[in-house]
């Protein structure tokens, strides 16, 4: 019982210390594009917005080709805790996976 209380304290240290750092970026990203002109403003924008269409993109395309691969699919969502298994993009079976550091 100590060892989850334990790891659950750390876990909320983690965070905090997480969103402090957040909070810290966006003030420096605030402090900065107040210095810029709004012609460098709409430059940065137009840069993060494709790069954000850039990763959508492509994670769509390996969506795509691992619908159109003939052979079995494993594919482990990190952020939901699922795998799941495909033929053919029809779902086989569809499980909760506990992902972690090796030990």
């Amino acid at each position: 019982m100590r060892l989850i209380t334990a790891a659950v304290v750390l876990s909320l240290v983690a965070d905090l210390a997480l969103l402090s750092r957040f909070r810290r970026y966006e003030g420096e990203t605030a402090r900065l594009r107040t210095d810029m002109t709004a012609q460098q403003r709409a430059r940065a924008d137009l840069v993060v917005g494709a790069e954000r269409h850039r990763l959508r993109v492509e994670a769509e395309l390996i969506r795509r080709q691992a619908r159109g691969d003939r052979q079995l699919n494993l594919a482990i969502h990190v952020d939901s805790g699922h795998a799941v298994l495909e033929r053919e993009g029809v779902t086989l079976r569809s499980m909760p996976a506990v992902i972690g550091l090796e030990r």
